[in-house]
């Protein structure tokens, strides 16, 4: 109650997937725009505030299992809706940096296809993630999945859910990752926008809160 449903549901031959972003029927806007893919993996929300200013969100289930090149075709349509102005979220089933980002007992390679096309549209944006920001060359890991090689348990730790936030005038983002949320081999990524001058658009934009997205069966 009280939020609008903006939702890209996934075709019946697909049994994970799926996006969706929900906004307060309180936030003061005058135009909503909603574009979806047809498969469900993106959901783009365009958002013009009562004061002119302008926000899209933008969230995305990557393929999971990349064929060659699939992820990264799928980043590269991506990249068509992103702008300065874009907040970019959601599990991109790959990692940034396989030497932060990772920690795993399997000895193959991990399948990381399009994560250096998701950080180009990312750095060409100007958009940061602030969780890697926070953390310098520290370890975080939002997806905590149990593996087995070879008969003996393992685990893959990773930072698959992410958030890239834009730069705005007169405002500040802190990032943070949560497991308190729900309950999910999926942490929640929660940023807030602390606004610092200006004017004040009204508390319903402050806090973006992933644990609505990251779930790919929402």
């Amino acid at each position: 109650h009280g939020f609008r449903a903006y939702i890209a549901p996934i075709s019946q031959q697909a049994s994970r997937g799926g996006t969706a972003i929900l906004i307060r029927d309180s936030l003061l806007t005058t135009k909503v725009t909603f574009r979806k893919s047809s498969n469900g993996g993106i959901s783009a929300l365009s958002v013009r505030f009562q004061d002119g200013k302008r926000l899209k969100f933008v969230n995305v289930y990557a393929p999971q299992i990349s064929r060659v090149g699939r992820r990264a075709l799928f980043f590269r349509t991506l990249g068509q809706l992103v702008t300065r102005s874009t907040v970019l979220m959601g599990d991109f089933n790959c990692v940034a940096d396989p030497a932060l980002d990772l920690r795993r007992t399997a000895p193959s390679p991990y399948e990381n296809d399009g994560h250096d096309v998701l950080e180009q549209i990312a750095s060409e944006n100007n958009l940061v993630d602030e969780i890697r920001a926070q953390l310098g060359v520290g370890f975080a890991f939002t997806h905590h999945q149990p593996t087995s090689h070879n008969g003996k348990n393992g685990y893959c730790l990773s930072r698959i859910d992410r958030q890239y936030l834009p730069s705005l005038p007169d405002s500040q983002w802190t990032s943070t990752i949560d497991d308190s949320l729900f309950k999910s081999d999926h942490s929640a990524v929660v940023s807030t926008l602390t606004l610092t001058g200006g004017t004040k658009r009204g508390h319903d934009l402050e806090k973006l809160d992933a644990s609505l997205i990251i779930e790919p069966t929402v």
